[in-house]
C-alpha cells in the first residue's frame, strides 16, 4: 500500500493524473491506513479536483499528526483550510 501511494504521487508530480488516480483507487484506498499514505491520498485527490475525498483523507492523516511531524501537520491544516 505505502509503496503504491508513493508511485501514485510520482505519477501526479509527472503530470500523469489518470495513472495517479488509478493507482490510488486500486492499490491504496481502503487497503493502506498508514499516515503517509493517507496524506498522499489526500494530496492526490486535492490536486485532481475531488475535494470531498481530499478532506476525508487529509482529516484522517491529521489524526496521526504526531507520526507525520510538525511540518506535514502544518501543511495538512493549511490544505484543510483551503478546501
Amino acid at each position: 500500500g505505502e509503496t503504491f501511494s508513493w508511485l501514485a504521487w510520482a505519477y501526479l508530480i509527472n503530470n500523469q493524473k489518470e495513472k495517479s488516480l488509478e493507482t490510488i483507487k486500486y492499490h491504496v484506498e481502503n487497503k493502506s491506513f498508514e499516515p503517509e499514505s493517507l496524506y498522499l491520498m489526500g494530496r492526490i485527490y486535492m490536486n485532481t479536483g475531488n475535494t470531498d475525498k481530499a478532506k476525508y483523507f487529509l482529516a484522517l492523516a491529521k489524526e496521526s499528526s504526531f507520526e507525520l511531524g510538525p511540518s506535514i501537520s502544518k501543511q495538512i491544516n493549511g490544505y484543510l483550510t483551503l478546501l
